[in-house]
């Protein structure tokens, strides 16, 4: 009797190990699937990385050249102010002078 019990744990035991060695490579197989992805993935995260900062280092470039124009532009309308006082002189000095002629031609009349 114990012999037929014996065998019939021992047949349950194979067929359990079979069965979950099965199971076990199938979730093998999945995993290397998976991890295939992500080393897809990250190949891709890579290049997109690399654009990026390409990008960003010419965007960097063309904020200092804006920055340099901008300065210049300053610096320009700065000069320019000192030639609009010259000009406001010379109006001021034309219509002072306009203003004594025609007092002057007002008073010969």
């Amino acid at each position: 009797m114990y012999e037929k019990i014996k065998k019939k744990i021992i047949i349950i035991l194979l067929f359990s190990i079979i069965f979950f060695s099965s199971c076990a490579s199938r979730r093998f197989y999945d995993n290397r699937i998976r991890a295939d992805a992500v080393r897809d993935n990250i190949a891709e995260l890579e290049e997109t990385q690399c654009e990026t900062a390409f990008t960003n280092s010419e965007i960097g470039n063309k904020i200092e050249r804006s920055q340099e124009l901008t300065n210049d532009i300053k610096t320009e309308l700065e000069s320019g102010k000192g030639d609009l006082t010259e000009f406001e002189k010379i109006l001021q000095r034309i219509r002072e002078r306009n203003k004594s002629e025609t007092t002057e031609s007002e008073s010969d009349s």
